[in-house]
């Protein structure tokens, strides 16, 4: 029978009328530093900041420009200042904020926000000298008073109420772009999210990595959500269950309840468009968490497997007694969030359904079953969750 493969990138994809249509797709490093941004205000007790697609094109097109044209900035302005080669007003921003109306309307300029924006910017100098990570431009912000003050509502912007954020890296350029306006529903094609992330298809394993003890991987004798429990709930009533709405403990974690959350989370996806809901499936569900603890053991990011006997999708189902079957995979990575459902809604509603190869699988209705698999890893100070949906019709 024909397989149909899983895409290995997700493409979150938002459409902002004012620009022809144009659509907006977020990077791995984006998506990343946007996490590592709330996970900041988190622990400063802050509330996370919605991703705003017309923001976030914002500061995608002012890191291409400023990496682009950072010579061309005249003496005495610095970073925040726009060239002449674009569909917008030049800007020669100065430091002393003399002309900080032609930084702070760009938005306006660019996209449907109604409202200003105001920009942090990180930069290696020259920008071509090297590439700004998620990490290396937080830190930057971090270590820098007037960049902290903005990120966690200090100082003058105490009194600032951010709702909307967008993000945009460029090689040695990175920008965040803040504003008090919510973004207009009418502005996304989307109704759960924004957007998600374009992830680059990992690099291939000749041989095994072994896995570092700051991973977190867990085996299935270790998953404490029983599977005969995904029977006595669904996607109506499971957050019910106090369990799934509590933090991701990583002395203390439950990779069982991020699966459950994230099976749930799909049929809630499904019923919304008039499909039946999956069954649950042992067999696919071993499948789904096996690969995902495959990708943290082995420290890989693919549908491609590097573990013998388990290099294709094909492979793996057919090492749980499916062959020939209509199946179909997604995978996704993202740092955790608050709790086991919000993880699950980031992964299924943000990443997945914002992408048309995932949303396809999501939403094809010659599926009957479904399996999700999860395995949680550390890197610094954060905790990350590399997931699996496996697909089968039968």
């Amino acid at each position: 029978m024909f397989r149909k493969f899983g895409v290995a990138i997700f493409l979150l994809v938002v459409v902002v009328p004012s620009m022809a249509s144009e659509s907006i797709e977020i990077t791995t490093d984006e998506m990343n530093l946007y996490e590592l941004i709330m996970q900041y205000r988190k622990e400063n007790n802050l509330s996370r900041i919605p991703l705003s697609p017309s923001l976030t094109y914002v500061a995608q097109t002012h890191a291409k420009d400023a990496y682009d044209h950072y010579s061309e900035i005249p003496s005495g302005c610095n970073m925040h200042s726009w060239s002449a080669y674009g569909p917008w007003e030049k800007c020669d921003y100065y430091p002393d904020h003399r002309n900080a109306e032609c930084m702070w309307s760009k938005p306006g300029e660019l996209t449907p926000y109604k409202g200003n924006g105001y920009e942090i910017i990180h930069y290696r100098y020259p920008p071509t000298a090297g590439v700004c990570t998620p990490k290396s431009s937080l830190m930057a912000w971090q270590n820098s008073a007037k960049h902290n003050e903005v990120i966690l509502n200090r100082g003058i912007w105490s009194d600032a109420e951010w709702e909307a954020i967008g993000v945009g890296m460029y090689k040695g350029v990175a920008c965040v772009w803040f504003g008090h306006e919510k973004e207009s529903a009418t502005e996304t094609t989307t109704e759960d999210a924004t957007f998600s992330t374009t992830v680059p298809t990992c690099r291939s394993l000749s041989q095994p990595v072994p896995c570092p003890s700051s991973r977190l991987s867990t085996t299935l004798e270790e998953v404490r959500w029983s599977t005969d429990m995904y029977a006595k709930y669904s996607y109506t009533d499971y957050t019910d269950y106090a369990a799934f709405n509590q933090p991701i403990d990583e002395t203390d974690y439950n990779v069982g309840l991020l699966e459950a959350a994230m099976f749930y989370e799909t049929n809630r996806q499904r019923v919304k468009y008039g499909l039946p809901q999956l069954k649950f499936d042992y067999n696919t569900w071993v499948c789904a968490h096996n690969h995902s603890v495959d990708m943290v053991n082995y420290d890989f990011y693919s549908h491609e497997s590097p573990v013998a006997g388990k290099h294709t999708m094909s492979d793996r189902f057919e090492q749980v007694g499916y062959e020939n079957c209509w199946c179909a995979e997604n995978i996704a990575y993202c740092p955790i969030g608050s709790s086991y459902v919000e993880t699950a809604r980031q992964l299924v509603a943000v990443q997945w359904m914002n992408s048309s190869g995932h949303r396809k699988n999501i939403l094809n209705s010659n599926y009957t079953h479904l399996g999700c698999g999860a395995a949680f890893y550390r890197e610094g100070a954060y905790m990350y969750v590399k997931a699996t949906q496996n697909f089968l019709g039968k």
